[in-house]
């Protein structure tokens, strides 16, 4: 799908810092890097407490919030970072276009 619009498929663990700059560096050598979208959202189907009254294990709730909110935000600092490194599009600054 990637190659069919002109753009560039990478994958990466969005917790690895390493994976995170390798794909936004792969990303801003097609173009300048004016937008990011995340669509990390994953979650496990447990109940905090299951039906043997034992509570859901914590390494599944870890593993969430690992990849949801901190692998959310390695995205975002990265991808911010390389955003600010590219020339404004006008006078005004603005590195996107609203």
């Amino acid at each position: 799908m990637a190659a069919e619009v002109g753009g560039l498929f990478v994958r990466c663990d969005i917790t690895s810092e390493e994976e995170v700059a390798a794909a936004v560096a792969a990303a801003s050598e097609l173009a300048p890097l004016r937008a990011l979208v995340n669509s990390a959202g994953l979650g496990p189907a447990a109940r905090t407490v299951d039906r043997n009254n034992e509570p859901m294990p914590q390494e599944s709730f870890a593993f969430v919030v690992g990849v949801n909110l901190l692998g959310t935000f390695n995205m975002l600092r990265q991808a911010a970072a390389a955003m600010a490194r590219t020339e404004p599009l006008d006078q005004d600054g603005a590195r996107a276009r609203s």
